[in-house]
Protein backbone atom coordinates (compact mmCIF):
# COMPACT_ATOMS: atom_id res chain seq x y z
CA UNK A 1 0.00 0.00 0.00
CA UNK A 2 2.71 2.59 1.03
CA UNK A 3 4.20 1.55 -2.49
CA UNK A 4 1.65 2.58 -4.18
CA UNK A 5 0.91 6.04 -2.37
CA UNK A 6 4.21 7.09 -3.34
CA UNK A 7 3.93 6.07 -7.40
CA UNK A 8 0.53 7.73 -7.02
CA UNK A 9 2.56 10.61 -5.50
CA UNK A 10 5.14 11.05 -7.79
CA UNK A 11 2.61 10.28 -11.21
CA UNK A 12 0.32 13.16 -9.99
CA UNK A 13 3.14 15.28 -8.46
CA UNK A 14 2.00 17.78 -10.98
CA UNK A 15 -1.68 18.20 -9.95
CA UNK A 16 0.31 19.36 -6.62
CA UNK A 17 -1.19 22.81 -5.61
CA UNK A 18 0.58 24.40 -2.32
CA UNK A 19 -2.40 25.94 -1.55
CA UNK A 20 -2.99 23.06 0.79
CA UNK A 21 -0.58 21.47 2.98
CA UNK A 22 1.43 18.56 1.18
CA UNK A 23 0.37 16.46 3.76
CA UNK A 24 -3.50 16.70 3.29
CA UNK A 25 -2.73 16.25 -0.39
CA UNK A 26 -1.04 13.05 0.79
CA UNK A 27 -3.41 11.81 2.83
CA UNK A 28 -6.12 12.53 0.50
CA UNK A 29 -3.91 9.89 -2.47
CA UNK A 30 -3.88 7.63 1.01
CA UNK A 31 -7.18 7.62 1.51
CA UNK A 32 -8.14 7.06 -2.18
CA UNK A 33 -5.61 3.84 -2.78
CA UNK A 34 -7.29 2.55 0.07
CA UNK A 35 -9.92 2.77 -0.52
CA UNK A 36 -9.34 1.03 -3.76
CA UNK A 37 -7.62 -1.49 -1.97
CA UNK A 38 -10.77 -1.56 0.44
CA UNK A 39 -13.01 -2.51 -2.57
CA UNK A 40 -10.55 -5.78 -3.42
CA UNK A 41 -10.59 -6.96 -0.15
CA UNK A 42 -13.43 -8.30 2.47
CA UNK A 43 -14.88 -5.72 4.55
CA UNK A 44 -14.21 -8.12 8.08
CA UNK A 45 -10.74 -8.43 7.20
CA UNK A 46 -9.77 -4.60 6.81
CA UNK A 47 -10.38 -2.91 10.00
CA UNK A 48 -9.05 -5.45 12.59
CA UNK A 49 -6.95 -3.68 15.05
CA UNK A 50 -4.88 -6.82 14.70
CA UNK A 51 -3.87 -6.16 11.17
CA UNK A 52 -0.28 -5.60 10.16
CA UNK A 53 0.58 -1.78 8.60
CA UNK A 54 2.36 -3.53 6.27
CA UNK A 55 1.52 -5.70 4.21
CA UNK A 56 3.84 -8.68 4.76
CA UNK A 57 1.88 -9.60 7.62
CA UNK A 58 4.59 -8.67 10.13
CA UNK A 59 5.64 -5.61 11.92
CA UNK A 60 3.26 -3.16 13.69
CA UNK A 61 -0.38 -3.40 14.05
CA UNK A 62 -3.37 -0.81 14.87
CA UNK A 63 -3.07 -1.90 18.07
CA UNK A 64 0.33 -0.73 18.74
CA UNK A 65 -0.89 2.48 18.03
CA UNK A 66 -3.25 2.69 20.31
CA UNK A 67 -1.75 1.18 23.48
CA UNK A 68 1.88 1.67 24.64
CA UNK A 69 3.39 -1.76 25.41
CA UNK A 70 5.95 -0.27 27.70
CA UNK A 71 2.79 0.85 29.99
CA UNK A 72 1.48 -2.54 29.99
CA UNK A 73 1.86 -4.87 33.49
CA UNK A 74 -0.25 -7.42 35.13
CA UNK A 75 -4.33 -7.50 35.51
CA UNK A 76 -4.18 -4.47 33.04
CA UNK A 77 -3.26 -6.18 30.81
CA UNK A 78 -6.20 -8.53 30.70
CA UNK A 79 -8.88 -5.47 30.93
CA UNK A 80 -7.29 -3.61 28.09
CA UNK A 81 -7.25 -6.01 25.82
CA UNK A 82 -10.87 -6.52 26.75
CA UNK A 83 -11.52 -3.07 26.00
CA UNK A 84 -9.64 -3.15 22.31
CA UNK A 85 -11.53 -6.40 21.52
CA UNK A 86 -14.85 -4.08 21.94
CA UNK A 87 -13.84 -1.17 20.51
CA UNK A 88 -12.64 -3.05 17.49
CA UNK A 89 -16.09 -4.62 17.22
CA UNK A 90 -17.79 -1.26 17.77
CA UNK A 91 -15.87 0.48 14.94
CA UNK A 92 -16.52 -2.18 13.11
CA UNK A 93 -20.38 -1.33 13.56
CA UNK A 94 -19.89 2.32 12.89
CA UNK A 95 -20.83 4.03 9.34
CA UNK A 96 -18.39 4.05 7.04
CA UNK A 97 -17.39 7.82 6.91
CA UNK A 98 -17.82 7.77 11.16
CA UNK A 99 -15.25 5.32 10.82
CA UNK A 100 -13.34 7.02 8.66
CA UNK A 101 -13.30 10.32 10.26
CA UNK A 102 -12.36 8.54 13.91
CA UNK A 103 -9.59 6.71 12.40
CA UNK A 104 -8.22 9.79 10.73
CA UNK A 105 -8.73 12.28 13.88
CA UNK A 106 -8.00 9.72 16.61
CA UNK A 107 -5.56 7.09 15.30
CA UNK A 108 -4.09 9.15 12.79
CA UNK A 109 -3.91 12.64 14.61
CA UNK A 110 -5.31 14.90 12.13
CA UNK A 111 -7.12 18.20 12.73
CA UNK A 112 -10.82 18.47 11.68
CA UNK A 113 -9.74 21.03 8.84
CA UNK A 114 -6.94 18.35 7.40
CA UNK A 115 -9.56 15.35 7.77
CA UNK A 116 -12.20 17.24 6.33
CA UNK A 117 -9.87 17.83 2.94
CA UNK A 118 -9.21 14.14 3.00
CA UNK A 119 -12.46 13.21 2.90
CA UNK A 120 -13.96 15.94 0.87
CA UNK A 121 -16.73 17.11 3.36
CA UNK A 122 -17.31 20.42 5.36
CA UNK A 123 -15.54 20.75 8.53
CA UNK A 124 -19.35 20.83 10.57
CA UNK A 125 -19.80 17.53 8.27
CA UNK A 126 -16.81 15.93 10.18
CA UNK A 127 -17.41 16.98 13.29
CA UNK A 128 -20.77 16.01 13.05
CA UNK A 129 -19.19 12.99 11.91
CA UNK A 130 -16.98 12.63 14.75
CA UNK A 131 -19.59 13.52 17.25
CA UNK A 132 -22.00 11.13 16.56
CA UNK A 133 -19.01 8.49 16.58
CA UNK A 134 -18.03 9.37 19.48
CA UNK A 135 -22.00 9.12 21.12
CA UNK A 136 -21.66 5.92 19.60
CA UNK A 137 -19.07 4.48 20.88
CA UNK A 138 -19.49 6.01 24.35
CA UNK A 139 -23.05 3.70 24.27
CA UNK A 140 -21.05 0.48 23.54
CA UNK A 141 -17.99 1.36 25.60
CA UNK A 142 -20.18 2.50 28.24
CA UNK A 143 -18.56 -0.32 30.76
CA UNK A 144 -15.01 1.00 30.88
CA UNK A 145 -16.38 4.53 31.63
CA UNK A 146 -15.18 4.16 35.23
CA UNK A 147 -12.26 2.50 34.13
CA UNK A 148 -8.79 4.14 34.11
CA UNK A 149 -6.18 2.36 33.04
CA UNK A 150 -3.21 4.79 33.33
CA UNK A 151 -4.15 5.17 37.47
CA UNK A 152 -4.39 0.98 37.89
CA UNK A 153 -1.21 1.10 36.03
CA UNK A 154 0.65 3.67 39.15
CA UNK A 155 -1.85 1.67 41.51
CA UNK A 156 0.05 -1.70 40.84
CA UNK A 157 3.67 -0.18 40.18
CA UNK A 158 3.80 1.16 43.70
CA UNK A 159 5.61 -1.73 46.30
Amino acid sequence: MVQDVFLRVIRSSSSYKPTAKFTTWLYTIARNTCIDAARKRSRADLYSLQNTLGDEGEGETHQDRLVDDSARSGGVDVDRQEFLDRLQEALGRLPEDQREVFVLREISGLKFREVSEVVGASVPTVKSRMRYALKTLRGELAEFSEHHFDDEEQLEMVP
